[in-house]
């Protein structure tokens, strides 16, 4: 099984779009692929299942810890060709500003998978690589193993970037499309309900003409290595209060409906702390 994070350098760089345009095009070739996304999201992940025909699955590195994670990860890619990760925010955007706490970094280092960096270059030449440079550089344990530019000019917008970004190969472009773009609201994108599978299949007829798919830097993964056993689902024990990353957390036993519930509220509370309410 072979794998990659796709991150943005910021909310709403475009990561979604792709991510949504490489399962679709990958399906399409027959690949079998199992889409994950950073973070609490359920929009992205309706979405993935429209795109990839299979459920999307979360990972969290604020809510679950490390083995959690890499446990979730490898029971649900067995079997599969491929694993797309899609990113939250931006690469190193996580819990606070002073760690890579539930960040998609953390979760790139976590899993061991190469990440392709999209960055919006509308308005922007020589500057990229500044950019590139600085995200590079960040953390080296994260590989930044490609980069995608959304919404470029043209191809001569694109040749002035390609030829500025020397560090880290360029995967390719994608222009600025209207008919492509999935609309925004408060607090996400429109749900898989609202868009159509047609709508995203066009999106990933789209990403399949600009992207050389075959290069996309998708790592081998041994799942044998980091697949854990799971407990059984009626005796988990869920954090209340705080993230099972924290040793002062309380932990207590629920019946499965009450675990349901207490998750569905402890989910809508970090979406709106992202938020800042």
């Amino acid at each position: 099984m072979k794998g990659c994070i796709i991150s943005g350098a910021a909310t709403g760089a475009g990561k979604t779009t792709l991510t949504l345009g490489v399962l679709s095009a990958l399906r399409q070739r027959g690949v079998s692929v199992q889409p994950f996304k950073v973070g609490p999201d359920f929009i992205d992940t309706g979405l993935h299942e429209i795109a990839a025909g299979v459920p999307s699955h979360n990972l969290d590195g604020w809510m679950l810890g490390r083995q959690t994670n890499q446990s979730l990860f490898a029971n649900a890619a067995v079997g599969k060709d491929v694993a797309i990760v899609e990113g939250v925010m931006g690469l190193f955007d996580g819990f606070d500003g002073k760690s890579e706490v539930g960040s998609t970094a953390e979760m790139a280092v976590w899993l061991g998978l190469p990440v392709i960096l999209v960055i919006d270059a509308h308005g922007m030449a020589r500057s990229a690589a500044a950019l590139v440079d600085g995200f590079r550089r960040f953390d080296p344990r994260v590989q930044i193993a490609g980069i995608i530019f959304n919404r470029v000019g043209g191809p001569g917008h694109y040749q002035i970037l390609k030829d500025a970004v020397q560090d880290v190969p360029i995967l390719g472009w994608l222009p600025e499309e209207a008919s492509i773009a999935i609309a925004e609201r408060h607090l996400g994108l429109l749900t898989a309900r609202e868009l159509t599978a047609g709508r995203i299949r066009k999106i990933g007829d789209f990403v399949a003409r600009h992207i050389d798919l075959d290069k996309l830097p998708l790592c081998p993964r041994d799942l044998v290595m980091t697949q854990a056993k799971h407990e059984d689902t009626k005796s988990r024990r869920l954090a209340i209060g705080e993230s099972d990353r924290c040793r002062r957390s309380v932990f207590v036993l629920l019946p499965r409906q009450s675990r349901r519930t207490a998750e569905r509220r402890w989910r809508t509370r970090r979406v709106f702390a992202l938020a800042g309410f």
